[in-house]
């Protein structure tokens, strides 16, 4: 499954590479295989994962069979490990549970989690000339700057 409400773009991104990932592995996405009906809301993440996995639990999560959840960062999947775990359902036993982005959340869960990293670093550099010029200078644009992201195994998945 896949955990976003999917009104960003780059979440919107993230939702595509979850479908063709899928897809690669010969699974036909489901729609209701992402669940997307939580505000956007909230003070941080964290709490976001909390409040969407148990919305999730209460609309009937159970009944997809599900083995696996992405979450569209690292601090939702934690959230959502939290909930999971008070429902009596063990991570990575009985769901797997990945996030996005590599941000460490040592501080906040005793699990390290499988995660798809993001190089947040070099996201950063082409941001700082614009920063640092005068603001007369400043021409609004966007750019689009592609990174590698890797998969950074913790304890959260197993083989299946």
């Amino acid at each position: 499954g896949y955990l976003s409400h999917l009104k960003h773009p780059t979440l919107q991104q993230r939702h595509r590479a979850y479908q063709e990932t899928l897809k690669a592995h010969q699974i036909t996405p489901q729609q209701e295989w992402v669940y997307r009906k939580v505000p956007q809301d909230f003070p941080n993440y964290y709490q976001y994962g909390r409040y969407a996995m148990q919305q999730w639990l209460s609309d009937g999560w159970e009944k997809l069979g599900l083995t696996a959840i992405l979450a569209h960062n690292d601090s939702a999947a934690v959230g959502m490990m939290e909930i999971l775990k008070q429902h009596g359902l063990q991570v990575p036993q009985d769901v797997i549970i990945v996030g996005f982005d590599g941000v460490s959340q040592g501080e906040i869960s005793p699990m390290e989690l499988t995660t798809v990293s993001v190089p947040l670093k070099p996201l950063g550099h082409p941001a700082v000339p614009v920063l640092l010029a005068p603001s007369a200078t400043l021409i609004r644009q966007r750019v689009a700057v592609q990174l590698p992201v890797s998969l950074k195994i913790g304890n959260t998945t197993r083989q299946i």
